[in-house]
């Protein structure tokens, strides 16, 4: 004679978002599994998305083990864990007809994507009553990592030079062409440098997969060979004078002082031209600063007029930095930039509160101004140009 116990099971599919599986609680997915549930047993049927499992038909007052009571999928790479979790005495769930693989908390199943286990349940009526309850089949997910951020990879592809024959008064051309062959945009910086000292600069934006081409136009007014560039990249340009009357505007002297300086000093810097041609004429005079032009002025001459344009420059850090005038170094070369001097607070006996009050305010005007002071300036300034940015 059997006895019938009332047992059905309503198993509910739970996702825990974390690296290791944790009997914390977890929150339903019904609408996005990342496992698949199938019946494949007598005692398992599906209602609505549910799977229920019902051991109605089981012998009162003994154990009975069903291999095979339903099949489980892992539909998701994430998935890095997958355990049963159970309330009530007397039911075990064990994987793929082995008795000893027990499917719970301490020990989860980790099928891979696609990969089916099939799942059985011991069930021991003696000590299982008779009732309707809820096992949660847990989920546990490996966060996902971040994306790689998406980087640039621009470089100089070509550069071209021309006329690389020419007279005073004409302009050469000089392009760069640069590459973007990387994820994300990146920015070009093109220097533009006649004898290795920069005199024009553009910046380009380049988009992913593309090119883009920047373009210089420089007036060549002083005959002589020339090593024009972009990128380390140079071609020689020879500058001719041209035939018959013509301007010879030409740099005669040069000046410079001071020789040594301090940081927040001002040096000036002067250069007298001279025309010694037949016609009237103009000239661009360049003042550079360590490797780079950093301002110019226009000087207009009549056939046998001198002209003196002056620079003035302040530096806000030490070092040593050439100095030039359309090329030509000035004075020695170069000058050299000393630390500012230091404000030194001599020792003061304050006679009174009074005195204290108003001796610390004083200190502390004294490092503002100090700190102030050390501001910083950007020799390429005037050449900012931006194209696509």
């Amino acid at each position: 004679m059997h006895h019938r116990t009332l047992l059905a099971v309503a198993l509910t599919l739970v996702v825990v978002a974390l690296a290791s599986p944790t009997v914390a609680g977890g929150t339903d997915v019904d609408d996005t599994p990342h496992v698949s549930l199938t019946a494949s047993s007598e005692y398992a049927s599906t209602d609505g998305g549910t799977l229920t499992l019902d051991f109605d038909r089981l012998s009162k007052r003994a154990v009975t083990d069903v291999d095979v009571v339903f099949e489980l999928t892992v539909t998701d790479a994430s998935v890095d864990g997958v355990w049963i979790e159970s309330d009530l005495d007397g039911l075990t769930f064990y994987a793929d007809g082995d008795r000893t693989r027990v499917v719970d908390t301490a020990n989860p199943l980790t099928p891979a994507v696609g990969e089916t286990v099939t799942v059985g349940v011991s069930v021991d009526t003696r000590v299982t009553s008779s009732v309707h309850d809820t096992v949660r089949i847990h989920v546990s997910q490996t966060p996902a990592l971040p994306d790689e951020p998406k980087r640039s990879a621009v470089s100089l592809t070509s550069v071209g030079v021309s006329p690389t024959e020419l007279e005073t008064g004409e302009s050469i051309v000089a392009s760069a062409t640069y590459v973007n062959r990387g994820e994300a945009s990146g920015l070009a910086i093109a220097t533009l440098r006649v004898d290795g000292v920069a005199v024009d600069r553009e910046r380009v934006r380049v988009g992913p997969g593309e090119r883009e081409t920047v373009r210089f136009e420089r007036l060549m007014e002083t005959p002589g060979r020339f090593e024009v560039g972009i990128g380390g990249r140079e071609t020689t340009v020879n500058v001719t004078r041209p035939d018959g009357p013509a301007a010879d505007i030409v740099l005669t002297e040069t000046t410079l002082e001071p020789e040594s300086l301090r940081v927040g000093e001002t040096l000036v810097v002067t250069g007298t031209y001279e025309n010694r041609g037949e016609v009237a004429g103009s000239k661009t005079a360049e003042f550079g600063v360590g490797d780079a032009v950093v301002e110019t002025k226009r000087v207009d001459l009549e056939p046998g007029e001198q002209a003196t344009v002056r620079f003035e420059w302040r530096f806000e850090e030490t070092g040593t930095y050439a100095i030039t005038v359309d090329g030509v170094a000035v004075g020695p070369g170069s000058v050299s930039v000393a630390s500012a001097r230091s404000v030194v607070l001599g020792s003061t006996h304050l006679q009174s509160q009074t005195a204290a009050a108003v001796a610390l305010p004083l200190a502390v005007a004294v490092v503002l101004t100090l700190a102030t002071a050390r501001r910083r300036v950007d020799l390429w300034a005037p050449w900012w140009r931006s194209k696509r940015d």
